[in-house]
């Protein structure tokens, strides 16, 4: 591993992490540039403390990147690039609250992949509209739009807990990445 993150601290640290991306061997230099843009990004989508903030707590959104495997590396260039089109259209700040939050987390994830899926099939969408049902007024998750006829329908997502087991199984894998990252072995996803 790359002498930018010898400590759990570094692990912690955006700048150290861009530095192990800038230096490490095995990361392709054509992919560089990208992961590097991305991780500058979200150092200030998420917030320069966002690391040390979500450290202790082992099922925060901020674990994801104590894993420097090539796939998570990938994955925060396409977060990135999602994050982007949402901050064009002013719905980042929700997300990133939802993303920052333990137990909204999983709900944060649905909408940054349901928002990269529609956009890319060309519907356009909202989130949290309000609807005027009767008297009543809902506000479900998504509006989706098909621009080219004008039908919407509107989404609610289910955020599925994770089982009990299984949230003490990912601490438990959680505790040993922590201690792998520490060593000089090398964590591969």
């Amino acid at each position: 591993e790359h002498n930018s993150l010898k400590t759990v601290g570094d692990h912690l640290n955006w700048d150290r992490i861009i530095d192990y991306v800038r230096h490490e061997s095995e990361i392709p230099e054509s992919e560089k540039p990208k992961i590097i843009e991305a991780y500058i990004y979200l150092k200030t989508a998420l917030g320069r403390k966002f690391l040390v903030q979500t450290h202790d707590d082992k099922l925060s959104f901020g674990r994801i990147f104590y894993n420097k495997a090539p796939w998570v590396l990938r994955w925060s260039v396409w977060l990135a690039g999602v994050l982007k089109m949402l901050e064009v259209k002013g719905y980042d700040q929700l997300v990133l609250n939802k993303l920052k939050s333990r137990d909204k987390k999983h709900e944060g994830i649905a909408l940054l992949e349901m928002s990269y899926l529609f956009q890319r099939a060309g519907f356009d969408f909202s989130f949290e509209p309000k609807v005027e049902i009767g008297q009543k007024v809902k506000i479900p998750d998504m509006k989706i739009s098909n621009p080219a006829n004008g039908e919407s329908i509107y989404v609610e997502l289910t955020d599925l807990k994770e089982a009990d087991i299984q949230k003490l199984g990912n601490i438990g894998f959680l505790m040993v990445l922590e201690k792998l990252q520490t060593s000089r072995l090398l964590y591969c996803g």
